[in-house]
């Protein structure tokens, strides 16, 4: 295998770096290559294509620690003929992390990194497309697209198309690469490739649409339309939506993903028949793709899209609008499900069907909270996933991600970040105790003593934290408060009542948190067990002393 380079594009301007950015590059070469096996890694994200095939994208999501490096043999794609190596890299901002997706981190050189291949690279800057945040306060994905067509890239992945306009590259020196970027520093990846695989909208608002989903017919809008229509892909999916289309300029299409009809109310709305379409409206985020020139044009979002509904609105020019395909593309992590449940209740089997769906739909690179909002991956919450995973797959290798990643996300005080992969401060302190739980679950389960020993010296910190902070009642002290306001945020759960204090209970305003007491209680007990499997019996006793002592507290100071 031929020595790789990180290398970026000529046309690059500081200023460039202030949002997230397409760049395009392409190489084209005539035979296939005794051996077809190159490794490639980006500095945010790629997306590999060969002779306009997508091959894989990547890499698997790292942080400031670590960055991972990816595999492919192309050689399925290559012909005898010219051929054409093309990669799509999405790069964010690293000086603006809270207006990037929040999960995947930036150094503060951008690059393309391609070993094992010696190619002439062209490269493109897409100028025409700006990556927008969801919502005007927190927004953790910034993947939603405001597209205009880039007619000096129509056709740039596949051969024949003539790059002698594109700008050249630039190689980095080993001086100008940061230490965790450098080629001997790239960590292999540990997680597979998410799946895509096709799969068709089940309906559409209109019988014409009906046959262009389903692959039977193509769709025709006349010059001067302004209409919508509503695609549903029957159930909850995170997917890729492609759509080809013969478009006349000025066409405009807004793209409306939606995971629900909601019903209107009083203050804004509420989910009731969640498919009401006769008294509910679609909410959701939204993409547009703007036609800048007549001819042959694809549509297909960078990121994935979570939805069941999407609207499409398209407002036509001068020309009419050819839609000739409408596909999408399901992906997520590649869940192998071995278990199986039969119940005499039928009813119960919608259950089964609903939770493996729910799990689908939240394990990707990571494990996320919500495919729809955030995309994180929260401690308690990836906690609850790996256990279901385990119980129906026994596949480890995202769970084993996750205990890695989380483990690397700990502050000087010993807590973590609440959630990981994350750019930006994210701590709730209980959360650093299900970090515990998790590794407590995984011994259970696969025993596996060395992971153990990896662990146990963050489990000592977080454990020292809650210890370092008990108030002479010997309850764990007001180490949290509300949201975005206190240092820290204790949160507990969106219970009703705890909504006004950012799911936190009312106590926690002005003094000890019971529930962070019984929390660091079941730490200590899972932290005993832990020792006593790894033979640590000094610090076993320690914790079990520490759990009665403060099971001691709470009944001595919560009851009444």
């Amino acid at each position: 295998m031929l020595g790789g380079k990180w290398f970026w594009t000529e046309g690059w301007h500081k200023e460039d770096d202030e949002k997230a950015k397409l760049v395009l590059f392409r190489a084209a070469f005539d035979g296939k290559p005794d051996d077809t096996h190159i490794r490639i890694t980006a500095d945010t994200r790629y997306k590999l294509y060969v002779n306009g095939i997508h091959v894989q994208s990547g890499p698997s999501k790292g942080d400031d620690k670590i960055r991972y490096i990816d595999e492919a043999d192309i050689g399925e794609w290559l012909n005898d003929g010219e051929n054409v190596i093309a990669v799509n890299v999405l790069r964010y901002s690293f000086a603006h992390p809270y207006h990037s997706n929040h999960s995947l981190f930036a150094s503060k050189v951008p690059g393309l990194y391609v070993e094992g291949a010696d190619l002439k690279w062209k490269s493109h800057i897409v100028r025409t497309v700006r990556f927008e945040g969801e919502e005007g306060g927190f927004a953790p994905l910034h993947v939603h697209e405001r597209i205009a067509t880039d007619p000096a890239a129509r056709g740039w992945k596949r051969a024949g198309f003539d790059d002698s306009a594109w700008d050249d590259i630039v190689e980095y020196s080993d001086e100008e690469l940061p230490d965790i970027l450098k080629p001997e520093n790239l960590a292999d990846r540990t997680i597979p490739y998410m799946r895509r695989s096709k799969v068709c909208f089940r309906s559409a608002t209109d019988d014409a649409w009906d046959a262009l989903i389903s692959g039977n017919g193509q769709v025709t809008i006349p010059e001067y339309s302004d209409l919508s229509v509503t695609l549903d892909a029957g159930e909850e999916m995170t997917a890729f939506p492609h759509m080809k289309m013969y478009a006349g300029a000025g066409t405009n299409l807004e793209i409306l993903y939606s995971e629900c009809y909601t019903i209107p109310a009083e203050h804004g709305t509420i989910k009731g028949n969640r498919v009401d379409r006769d008294n509910g409206i679609l909410e959701g985020y939204t993409d547009t793709y703007y036609v800048t020139e007549d001819g042959e044009w694809e549509y297909e979002p960078y990121w994935m899209r979570t939805f069941r509904f999407v609207r499409i609105r398209i407002r036509t020019g001068a020309k009419p609008l050819e839609i000739k395909s409408l596909t999408m593309e399901e992906t997520g992590y590649p869940l192998e499900v071995k278990t199986e449940v039969i119940t005499s209740d039928n009813t119960l089997s919608d259950i089964w069907d609903i939770s493996i769906r729910t799990l689908r739909r939240c394990m990707h690179e990571t494990y996320m909270d919500c495919p729809f909002y955030e995309q994180l991956s929260y401690v308690m919450d990836t906690r609850s996933q790996i256990l279901y995973t385990y119980a129906v797959s026994a596949d480890d290798r995202l769970a084993r991600k996750a205990i890695d990643d989380f483990r690397r996300s700990q502050r000087e005080d010993g807590l973590l970040n609440a959630s990981y992969p994350n750019r930006n401060e994210n701590v709730i302190p209980g959360f650093s105790i299900y970090y515990i739980l998790m590794i407590h679950d995984h011994m259970m389960y696969f025993g596996d003593k060395e992971l153990v020993k990896q662990c146990m010296p963050s489990i000592r910190r977080i454990l020292a934290f809650f210890d370092e902070h008990r108030e002479e009642s010997g309850l764990v002290s007001k180490i949290g408060g509300l949201n975005r306001i206190d240092r820290f945020w204790s949160f507990i759960d969106w219970a009703d009542d705890w909504l006004p204090t950012t799911g936190m209970p009312r106590c926690g305003l002005s003094g000890p948190n019971s529930l962070e007491s019984l929390l660091y209680t079941m730490g200590l007990n899972a932290a005993a067990e832990l020792a006593d499997y790894i033979e640590e019996s000094g610090l076993a006793k320690k914790c079990r002393h520490n759990a009665a002592a403060m099971r001691d507290a709470v009944r001595s100071n919560c009851f009444n």
